[in-house]
């Protein structure tokens, strides 16, 4: 679930970003959907070089939780340094 893939703004390849320790908050949402709770995480990594251009990178974003365990929408964006 924490493995997520984000594009890189400046060569456009994909990389695969571990975001478990760049989740600086997370919201439970109050709406019931019947399988459990629906989190959503608020991802920032202030620094990340792409491992294709060698671009430094800033990673902003949120992925959505649900069911507790699994990762329902991603929304990671990549901005250049």
């Amino acid at each position: 679930m924490y493995d997520q893939t984000v594009k890189c703004e400046a060569c456009g390849n994909n990389i695969d970003v571990n975001v478990k320790d760049s989740i600086c908050t997370s919201q439970v949402s109050k709406r019931e959907r019947g399988m459990g709770n629906e989190i959503c995480h608020i991802v920032e990594i202030d620094h990340l070089v792409c491992p294709y251009c060698g671009a430094e990178l800033e990673i902003t974003g949120q992925f959505i939780e649900y069911p507790e365990g699994c990762c329902e929408t991603t929304n990671l964006l990549s901005r250049v340094k």
